[in-house]
């Protein structure tokens, strides 16, 4: 589990009587309005090096549930009534991320569940969990959720090693066995690897079976993440089948990419925040950039995602510095409030009430 990870990092979700909650290796478990216990779903233990962080979402009378590790990842719908498994399917191509899904609802057609992963985004039926399309190009680690507009999905991922100029294409596993198997066991222990094509990060992370050695999967999905792209990107997908890449991907930017935070659409202006306080107001029909600048006095870390209300963005960060911006191409920030503790939560707002959850405390703004 990573530092500042827990089992309660997933956010719940209700349908306004009952409430859902995914507490990582202990599963699913509903509650009603009471508090009373209404079922519970055991899942896990998932391999997952830094700990799971996918919330659970509602689309009519189904919950869904994205579990994606390092072993067998998958993609879940319950009865929300019964908690019982209405389907499963098996997601062979990703390993360990962190995003939560989305709902599609196409013109026509059924609702699609929307789930960022492992170099590609991919829809699949909320009916059925049938694999409807995809679209490659995203990064091997995705934390942030897809927002859903109309018929158009945007996507970003940021992963450590694949921003422009970091990437690297590794040679195939047949190449580096020959090369560093010196007991020719067929696999490579961390000082067989050759040290031009070490991992400069956890062994963790490429050793998926986590056995201490690389096999040929493990070296397939590092060389993959090797080459993959810190990107965000539009996709329109219609009524489309299959792999999308060459065809509906409308635009894609590889610059200031979020690490964590999930991007914003508000008064057809995107948004999205990075690490340093670098925002970013985007053209959502070509992905211009209108402006891009830092928040002065919020040069941070930021785990928490932008939201916004009543022509006014709210972004915090990492160490509570909640900034207020004016909405709009060319935004401007009105003011920076100090929480003076770290918050990693997105804001919620209701009532003409901003709620911000910071590392101990619980706070209400609004007007009396």
């Amino acid at each position: 589990m990573h530092q500042l990870n827990n089992p309660a990092s997933p956010t719940p979700v209700t349908d306004g009587k009952n409430v859902y909650v995914f507490f990582g290796d202990f599963g699913l478990v509903s509650y009603g309005a009471d508090g009373t216990e209404r079922w519970q779903l055991p899942l896990g233990p998932f391999a997952n090096l830094h700990g799971m962080a996918a919330s659970p979402i509602l689309a009519g009378n189904l919950l869904f549930m994205l579990c994606d590790q390092d072993s067998e990842s998958y993609l879940l719908a319950i009865n929300k009534d019964s908690g019982t498994v209405a389907w499963k399917t098996l997601r062979p191509e990703a390993v360990h991320g962190f995003a939560t899904p989305s709902i599609f609802r196409p013109k026509q057609g059924q609702d699609q569940i929307i789930v960022p992963g492992s170099y590609q985004l991919t829809a699949y039926s909320a009916a059925m969990g049938e694999r409807l399309w995809w679209a490659r190009g995203l990064t091997w680690q995705v934390k942030p959720t897809a927002v859903v507009s109309g018929d158009t999905i945007y996507v970003t991922g940021w992963a450590p090693g694949a921003d422009a100029g970091e990437r690297q294409n590794l040679p195939p596993f047949e190449e580096v066995l020959k090369e560093g198997d010196k007991n020719s066991d067929g696999k490579l222990s961390p000082e067989e690897v050759p040290e031009r094509l070490r991992h400069k990060g956890s062994w963790n992370a490429i050793d998926l079976g986590r056995d201490g050695f690389l096999d040929a999967r493990d070296w397939s999905f590092y060389q993959a993440r090797r080459s993959a792209q810190n990107v965000t990107m539009a996709i329109r997908p219609g009524e489309a089948k299959g792999d999308l890449t060459e065809t509906h991907v409308l635009w894609q930017i590889d610059r200031s990419v979020p690490v964590v935070s999930s991007p914003l659409l508000y008064q057809d202006v995107l948004y999205t925040i990075k690490d340093g306080g670098i925002l970013s107001a985007l053209d959502p029909a070509n992905g211009r950039v209108h402006k891009q600048a830092r928040l002065a006095g919020a040069v941070d870390n930021y785990y928490s995602s932008p939201v916004a209300a009543d022509g006014r963005i709210f972004v915090v960060s990492e160490a509570g510095k909640l900034s207020v911006v004016k909405a709009g191409k060319d935004w401007e920030l009105l003011s920076l409030n100090d929480m003076n503790e770290p918050c990693y939560a997105t804001p919620a707002l209701a009532d003409s009430r901003v709620y911000v959850r910071t590392q101990t405390r619980l706070y209400c703004f609004g007007k009396p």
